[in-house]
């Protein structure tokens, strides 16, 4: 099938072709056109509350992660600390042992 026309007054040439079903063409009335727009409007807010939920996720993450490094971080610094620990006592264990007077054995 095939139509032609002029919208709103005419200009450039529209083509239109459906892959599937029909395609009509209707003028707005006030009433629909005014629908048209609360829907628009509608679909604008749900995408920025969209947006700001996946922006809040990604804030959410990147404070995960950086509290994540942080404990990492702590973790190291304990291992650390703990190894300083056990290298002194072994240290100190050793030299008194080595200072110690050698023990007579008991001779039966």
């Amino acid at each position: 099938m095939h139509g032609q026309g002029s919208l709103n007054g005419g200009g450039r040439l529209l083509l239109i072709r459906a892959v599937a079903g029909n395609i009509e063409i209707r003028k707005l009335d006030a009433a629909s056109l005014e629908q048209l727009k609360e829907r628009q409007k509608a679909a604008w807010n749900l995408r920025d509350q969209v947006r700001e939920q996946v922006e809040q996720a990604g804030r959410a993450r990147d404070r995960m992660h950086a509290e994540r490094e942080r404990e990492r971080r702590e973790l190291e610094r304990t291992r650390q600390e703990m190894n300083r620990v056990r290298d002194e006592q072994r240290e100190r264990l050793r030299r008194e042992r080595d200072a110690a007077p050698p023990r007579e054995h008991d001779q039966d």
